[in-house]
């Protein structure tokens, strides 16, 4: 059995035979680095797949670049659109155009972005369409200034033409409604009214016919033409504007019963906060079911302002 003096032999190195083994580990590890960054870097130039896949990219780059240079660069051309309808080219890239039922591509070539695109969308899904050309402008999608580079563009009339009959079969074509005709517009019941026909008041488009309808619906119903001012940018003139032509029933309204509501129900209403919709739910909850809507009066973040305008929807 060898001693610990021998093995220390075995072990020892001299000066020159450990640099001579720290040399050979530098040459292999030198061979090692080479041949790892050699194939790397064959990888990422000659690769097949992916000079393959390069090659399609750039491609595909080329040709929308070529399209966009020859749909706004050119100064006059006709080309057949994807609509099947021919359009006439200009140097700013605009064509005619009807808006009603337009391809996504062509509202694209027209600069809309996708979100404006989708507010279009929406309006027409709800049977919106566009009968002049500032029915565009009405879009809350469509700024100021994207209407006036379209404006010019947009193949609808400035207004729509009336054609009045007469006892003698004259036909008299009228660009305006007279104040006879404005007055002679049936009466829209406000609570029961939907927002196509809201649209039939003056100065009612369908940004407003919405959120009359939308109000009314989160309210339950309009007791007083005074709520009406509580609908987002509807001002004290548009009410005596609408005013002759609406009326209000408050029997109609959908009340608000106390014990069988949920927050949700509570928070949707226009009149309560988040606080205090939840007050409603743990008063409930702590003392049971409400004998009478008076017992809000209890509740501390119900004030007395608050219990009034709320009241009339209350039920039990």
């Amino acid at each position: 059995m060898k001693t610990k003096i021998e093995w220390a032999e075995w072990l020892f190195f001299s000066t020159r035979e450990r640099n001579g083994i720290l040399l050979l580990f530098l040459i292999l590890l030198g061979l090692l680095t080479y041949n790892y960054i050699d194939s790397k870097k064959e990888l990422t130039v000659t690769d097949p797949v992916f000079e393959e896949h390069r090659k399609k990219v750039l491609a595909w780059i080329d040709e929308k670049k070529n399209f966009q240079e020859e749909l706004f660069t050119e100064d006059i051309t006709t080309v057949e659109s994807s609509d099947n309808i021919v359009l006439e080219k200009t140097d700013t890239g605009l064509f005619r155009f009807n808006p009603n039922n337009l391809s996504d591509s062509l509202w694209t070539v027209l600069g809309l972005s996708q979100r404006q695109l989708a507010g279009i969308r929406k309006f027409e899904k709800k049977g919106g369409e566009f009968n002049i050309k500032k029915d565009l402008k009405k879009m809350y999608s469509i700024p100021e200034n994207l209407y006036s580079r379209l404006e010019p563009w947009i193949d609808l009339p400035d207004s729509l033409v009336r054609k009045v009959f007469y006892a003698q079969n004259t036909e008299i074509e009228n660009s305006k409604q007279t104040e006879q005709e404005k007055n002679a517009i049936d009466k829209i019941e406000l609570n029961n009214v939907d927002s196509i026909a809201l649209q039939r008041l003056p100065g009612i488009g369908p940004y407003f016919a919405r959120k009359i309808v939308e109000y009314r619906d989160r309210l339950g119903g309009f007791l007083s033409f005074e709520q009406l001012l509580e609908v987002r940018k509807i001002t004290p003139e548009l009410v005596e504007k609408i005013r002759p032509n609406i009326t209000i029933t408050p029997l109609v309204i959908r009340p608000l019963n106390l014990n069988s509501s949920s927050e949700k129900d509570f928070l949707n209403h226009p009149y309560l906060s988040k606080m205090q919709a939840g007050s409603i739910i743990a008063y409930r909850d702590q003392h049971g079911l409400f004998t009478s809507p008076d017992d809000l009066k209890k509740l501390v973040l119900i004030d007395a302002v608050t219990f009034a305008r709320l009241k009339p929807y209350l039920a039990i």
